[in-house]
């Protein structure tokens, strides 16, 4: 306690007047903190995305450390990236030891990727005890992804660590799976998610194996009872997985809310068109995005029904632009549009309309001093706008057209930023011609005010493996 005199300084032989009376005052007690603990946890809360920042964080106090490992943990990517197998395997460990020695901090995680290596998996430990080791202290994971470079065979995954992402698939924690790039994939894993709200799955197929037991039965098993939470589905290249899903549950899918489909074949569609009558008194929002179409072929919509709670409508199409050569066949990024149109019309209630075409352009394309109409079917837009402006029409309120370009045989580690920034200055004039062009192929919408057009660029677009 710090005591204060109140009057004021003299020499110490002085006599004190009587007229004064001194009174000792405590004026203050315990240092209290300037700043509220609950505006230090807004604070960091807003670092949350600055990792040197937290680690500054965590050296203030105890209390600041434990606040800022929620952060710090929220997320764990355990990519390889271009360590050697050993360093790998070491940095795996420190990751085990440090789990060890505070089990606290299982906890903070909340998403975990695991991209797996399939160099490395039948010789490193990593896979066979320190994964499956790891995997048991995020009591607290709601998002798990997996993912190998490309195609690999889950059978071929040690079992301890098939059984430890079968133990996470099934906790009731878990809200949201991906996996991508599996065959013989176990689609009972999906389904044993009791409170799983988001999937998404790209090139996930299953296969004759795909029905081996490799997690318990018992977390398998979702109750017959349990209501499906599932409200948002992403397939891509999933369609078998997806297929055996459904055929043990199908009210599984019943409470979607947005389903989005990625199409390549026929055979996609009419399993999209399966998916949707079973998901048909929930579904709110589509997606339908016509990929890279094999060898151009032509694909009908098949028996769609007429979703009455959808209100926002996406069809999208990614198409790639070759040079011009005369009598060379050249589909134009309007190859979908009677499609797009057939769909929408199987949609009357639908209020928002989003037409998203990305396209892939050669360089020459954009040195090009004579560059050709970009948009060449112009019966398949009159369809369109005839449409969109008919005066019977009232829905939908809004429809947006979005042009994504971008470059073929691009990547970020072909080009530095400067040379990046002087690559989007050239693709200028055609964002240009793209947005005049529409306009023109457009007129009678444009005037009715009934379409929000949307020219961007993309110029390390690399197709449709790249955003799996």
């Amino acid at each position: 306690m710090i005591n204060v005199h109140s009057e004021p300084q003299r020499p110490c032989c002085a006599p004190v007047p009587s007229n004064i009376h001194t009174t000792i005052q405590p004026t203050l007690t315990a240092m209290t903190p300037i700043i509220p603990r609950e505006l230090i946890d807004l604070c960091i809360a807003a670092s949350s995305d600055c990792f040197p920042t937290l680690l500054q964080v965590s050296l203030v106090s105890k209390e600041c450390a434990s606040e800022a490992r929620k952060y710090v943990f929220k997320e764990i990517n355990l990519d390889r990236r271009d360590r050697s197998v050993d360093a790998y395997s070491y940095y795996i460990q420190t990751l085990v030891n440090l789990l060890e020695s505070n089990r606290m901090l299982g906890n903070c995680v909340r998403t975990l990727i695991l991209p797996l290596d399939p160099s490395i998996i039948a010789t490193s430990k990593v896979y066979t005890q320190d994964l499956p080791e790891i995997l048991k202290y995020f009591a607290s994971l709601e998002m798990l992804s997996v993912a190998p470079p490309s195609d690999f065979n889950w059978e071929a995954l040690p079992d301890p660590l098939k059984q430890s992402i079968g133990l996470c698939c099934s906790a009731s924690s878990i809200s949201r799976l991906a996996f991508v790039y599996f065959l013989n994939f176990p689609g009972h894993l999906l389904q044993s998610a009791p409170n799983l709200t988001t999937l998404a799955l790209a090139h996930v197929n299953s296969g004759p194996e795909a029905g081996s037991q490799s997690v318990p039965a018992a977390a398998c098993i979702r109750p017959s009872y349990a209501e499906s939470r599932l409200t948002t589905l992403t397939v891509y290249d999933a369609s078998s997985v997806m297929h055996s899903c459904i055929l043990a549950d199908p009210k599984w899918i019943s409470q979607l809310k947005q389903l989005s489909c990625h199409i390549l074949t026929q055979e996609d569609l009419t399993f999209c068109c399966r998916l949707i009558r079973e998901c048909a008194a929930s579904l709110k929002e589509l997606i339908i995005d016509f990929q890279f179409i094999e060898n151009n072929s032509p694909i009908h919509l098949g028996d769609m029904i007429s979703l009455p709670e959808v209100t926002k409508l996406t069809v999208g199409s990614r198409v790639e632009l070759q040079d011009h050569t005369e009598g060379d066949p050249d589909p134009g990024p309007e190859s979908q549009l009677p499609l797009f149109l057939d769909i929408l019309r199987s949609q009357p209630n639908t209020k928002v309309f989003i037409i998203d075409i990305k396209v892939r352009i050669p360089s020459s394309h954009i040195t090009s001093s004579e560059a050709p109409p970009a948009l060449r079917d112009r019966e398949a837009w009159k369809a369109i706008d005839e449409y969109l402006s008919s005066e019977t029409m009232t829905v939908p309120v809004e429809t947006v057209l979005i042009f994504t370009i971008g470059w073929v045989g691009r990547s970020r580690a072909d080009s530095d930023e400067q040379q990046r920034l002087s690559e989007a200055e050239e693709i200028i004039p055609l964002k240009s011609q793209l947005l005049r062009e529409a306009h023109e192929v457009l007129p009678r919408t444009v005037k009715a005010e009934r379409v929000r057009m949307i020219i961007d660029d993309e110029p390390y677009y690399m197709g449709p493996d790249s955003e799996a």
